[in-house]
């Protein structure tokens, strides 16, 4: 059992709710995160950003995949709703994978929805 700090924490918990997604690279060495610092601006360990993110897992907050040695821990709507509550937000704050802009244009289309065709397509 690895005790994790509060302020290591709150700043998993604060990272993750910006960015709706944490990646935490798995290895035996000992070595900190290289996206996430405490509130005293100090690195944190990579072993207590994966605790942190196993227990949040455990109640089903976030869904992990695990790809090519990398953890990958992606924020849910419960899991959302559990870090309001934790880093006292309010219902209108969102993570930004959730406040998405709009839809980019497909390649070969334009303005208004339709493919070039014949002299057109020369131009690109």
């Amino acid at each position: 059992m690895v005790h994790v700090p509060k302020a290591t924490k709150k700043a998993v918990y604060q990272y993750l709710f910006e960015n709706g997604c944490v990646v935490v690279k798995k290895t035996n060495l000992p070595g900190n995160h290289p996206d996430i610092r405490n509130s005293e601006d100090a690195e944190v360990e990579r072993l207590h950003v994966w605790m942190t993110m196993r227990s949040l897992q455990s109640r089903d907050l976030v869904k992990e995949n695990y790809a090519w040695s990398h953890h990958y821990y992606f924020l849910n709507e419960a899991g959302i709703d559990y870090l309001r509550k934790e880093l006292h937000l309010p219902e209108s704050v969102m993570p930004n994978i959730v406040n998405k802009g709009p839809a980019r244009p497909v390649r070969g289309d334009d303005r208004d929805g339709r493919r070039p065709s014949g002299d057109d397509r020369r131009r690109w």
